[in-house]
């Protein structure tokens, strides 16, 4: 949480509350997932998830990005939950 904390700062903060942080945090993990699990997500179905749960400011782009970017190997388990819950939310192709 305290890489959520840093890079979710000013204004940021103040407008994106935990849940936030989550839903970006979420989502960083089935894009960064998504080829090593196999599966395709639905760019249109992700612009409208990104903008309908307020994730399209710099801020939560830049958190989004840098969580991609620091995410741990998948593994089996991991690729079933992430997938499940990307299906779940009609992100996947």
């Amino acid at each position: 949480m305290a890489v959520a904390l840093s890079v979710w700062s000013g204004e940021a903060a103040a407008d994106t509350d935990l849940n936030g942080q989550e839903l970006a945090g979420g989502l960083a993990q089935i894009i960064a997932f998504a080829r090593p699990c196999a599966y395709d997500i639905d760019q249109k179905a992700l612009e409208k998830y990104v903008v309908d749960n307020g994730l399209s400011k710099p801020e939560a782009l830049q958190f989004i990005r840098t969580r991609v970017t620091l995410m741990a190997k998948s593994n089996a388990s991991l690729c079933t939950i992430t997938k499940a819950t990307a299906k779940s939310l009609g992100l996947l192709k």
